[in-house]
């Protein structure tokens, strides 16, 4: 015990004292077992051991265990002095961790930490985010490494280290380039295109530092507002993100959640940045007139300051805590109609897209969907053949809408017949065993399309070819059409 006492320098003072002065063998047992605080079940084993003798050998490993213990830490505490006189207290801890692991046999290196701090080294963020980084870093470390909060703060770093902080694609605007994309991948919307050069000529002259307004789209569905957005991200070789809002009635789903819930993540914004590379892309928000709102917040109001030029260079997401640079980024919105809120239409620029007419269906039907679709069915010219009569049939009895995508259905079904006849013809010429050249194109006409179709869906003239007493043609709008 007197060794013991030397080389434990919390044990009290009074310890040889009291034990020399303590005449019987049991006490003395007793007084030791009390200062070296043994667990409950080594105590339970000096109570059962009812030789003396036996007794004492017990205690006396008991003592010897004490004192290799408390000089196994001393000799930890005196490595990590000598290798830390100048460093900080959280490095000071930290090295102390390092040589108790080495100690004890279990020291491992985790990568983990060396990717992270490697990662930080490397990313151009802001200082104060850097340092609080770093700090979270420190505390991970002496984190133990199953702990939920490890984990949490693990997946955190993760999310930080990701994004493309200070990463700018090269912008390449080319307005040629860009009008010649635009009337490829769109027929008509002069007046939107038109709009866009005017936005990348100023982007161009002022060497993109002009925060440029928040584009709004605003038509009927299927006239091509999310394809627009697709081709301006092509024409000026950004990154293109769609994220549809449609149905999102959660807060959280734009400012994300706090680290302190179960399964908190960011938003959808900076989850989709975190998987690019640059900070710079175009960002589309898909049918943002849908959103809606309910106890858990309005995510409208959240959008707010995603929209605002002014504000959204210190976009403020929940699970990240710290403020991040949205202003690199392009945003177009998509909505069917103008049932937003007020402050939120402020922040955009509206620009309408109407309806198609009937021959701008035929043009876009001609040039695109029938070409498109001939493609994802492996078909060519010499085995389908749709002629303008089908077409023009087509979009005035099978199809009534502002956009096209029923009538891009409609030629895809023509080509799924088309595909099923000539897979007949094919078999029926190998069973027969016929030259392949017999195969005739098939074609498609508007005498034969409802052979095709099935029997005209929509009737357009049959009100104006005689007049009835008591009918009356009308005209109705809706904001929808």
């Amino acid at each position: 015990m007197k060794e013991y006492y030397l080389v434990d320098k919390n044990a009290n003072a009074d310890l040889i004292t009291n034990l020399e002065n303590t005449k019987e063998v049991n006490k003395i047992i007793v007084f030791i077992a009390q200062q070296l605080n043994l667990d409950n079940e080594k105590q339970q084993e000096i109570i059962n051991t009812q030789c003396i003798a036996e007794r004492i050998e017990l205690i006396i490993q008991f003592i010897k265990d004490e004192i290799e213990i408390v000089k196994a830490e001393s000799k930890i505490r005196n490595i990590v002095r000598d290798q830390i006189e100048k460093r900080q207290k959280d490095i000071y801890l930290n090295e102390q961790l390092q040589a108790i692991h080495k100690e004890l046999g279990t020291d491992k290196t985790n990568s983990e930490f060396e990717k992270i701090e490697k990662k930080l080294n490397q990313i151009k963020m802001p200082k104060e985010t850097k340092d609080s980084m770093y700090e979270y870093l420190s505390k991970l470390q002496m984190m133990n490494p199953i702990s939920a909060e490890a984990t949490v703060l693990l997946n955190y770093l993760h999310v930080i280290c990701s994004l493309p902080w200070n990463k700018n694609k090269k912008i390449k605007i080319n307005l040629e380039r860009t009008e010649k994309i635009l009337e490829e991948s769109h027929f008509g919307l002069d007046k939107i295109k038109e709009r866009i050069l005017e936005y990348l000529a100023v982007q161009k002259h002022t060497n993109n530092k002009l925060a440029g307004p928040i584009i709004c789209l605003i038509g009927p569905p299927g006239v091509g507002k999310t394809s627009l957005g697709k081709s301006i991200a092509d024409s000026m070789d950004r990154e293109f993100i769609s994220i549809p809002l449609g149905g999102v009635s959660d807060e959280a789903e734009i400012r994300g959640h706090r680290r302190t819930y179960i399964g908190a993540m960011p938003g959808r914004i900076i989850q989709k940045l975190s998987k690019l590379k640059y900070n710079n892309p175009v960002v589309v928000l898909d049918e943002i007139d849908k959103i809606s709102s309910d106890f858990r917040g309005d995510p409208s109001s959240a959008l707010l300051q995603v929209l605002d030029p002014e504000q959204n260079k210190k976009f403020l997401d929940n699970y990240l805590d710290v403020d991040y640079d949205l202003s690199q980024v392009m945003f177009i919105c998509t909505a069917n109609t103008l049932n937003m809120s007020t402050p939120l239409i402020d922040r955009m620029e509206i620009i309408r897209l109407s309806s198609y007419t009937q021959e701008e269906k035929f043009e876009i039907a001609k040039k695109h969907l029938i070409t498109k679709n001939m493609e994802s069915h492996n078909l060519t010219k010499k085995e389908i053949k749709i002629s303008d009569g089908a077409i023009k049939n087509l979009i005035k009895h099978y199809t009534q809408e502002a956009g096209v995508r029923n009538l891009e259905r409609e030629i895809a079904k023509l080509c799924r017949k088309a595909t099923k006849k000539i897979i007949n013809i094919e078999e029926h010429n190998k069973n027969n065993k016929l030259n392949k050249e017999e195969f005739k194109t098939i074609e498609i006409t508007d005498k034969n399309l409802e052979e095709f179709l099935g029997v005209k869906k929509f009737l357009n003239e049959e009100a104006s070819k005689k007049n009835e007493i008591g009918l009356a043609t009308g005209l109705a709008w809706t904001e929808e059409r």
